[in-house]
């Protein structure tokens, strides 16, 4: 049904989005970072979507696991910033069209890095 999905996000000042333990979008964050590791700097448009196009194949019929680190460029930074969108593309030409409809979270649910790679390995042995 899908050619691929567009993935867009706000942050402030670096992150990384995994979708069912792997990683598909990292901006302003080293490779292997650290939970207590700082962003490579700051975000110049901490408001503009950063786009990401993902495979299809990087979803699973039935449930699927988002998961993002947001790190800060520095420890007396006053504010933070995470927002995310993840629509299904049926055409390259002109963004789709918008043929599900969104959903919204009730609450964050935050989860460690070690519980992220524990998610990582059991991925893994399914696949």
């Amino acid at each position: 049904m899908f050619l691929n999905f567009l993935l867009r996000v706000k942050y402030d000042d670096g992150a990384t989005v995994y979708i069912n333990g792997v990683e598909q979008f990292r901006q302003n964050l080293a490779n292997n970072a650290a939970f207590d590791d700082y962003a490579d700097g700051t975000t110049l448009d901490e408001g503009g979507w950063k786009d990401a196009t993902i495979p299809v194949s990087a979803l699973v019929s039935g449930s699927n696991t988002i998961a993002v680190e947001v790190h800060q460029a520095s420890g007396t930074s006053s504010d933070t910033r995470m927002d995310l969108t993840l629509r299904g593309q049926t055409s390259n030409v002109g963004g789709g069209d918008n043929v599900t409809s969104p959903f919204n979270l009730s609450k964050p649910t935050l989860a460690s890095r070690p519980r992220l790679q524990q998610h990582q390995r059991r991925m893994e042995r399914t696949q």
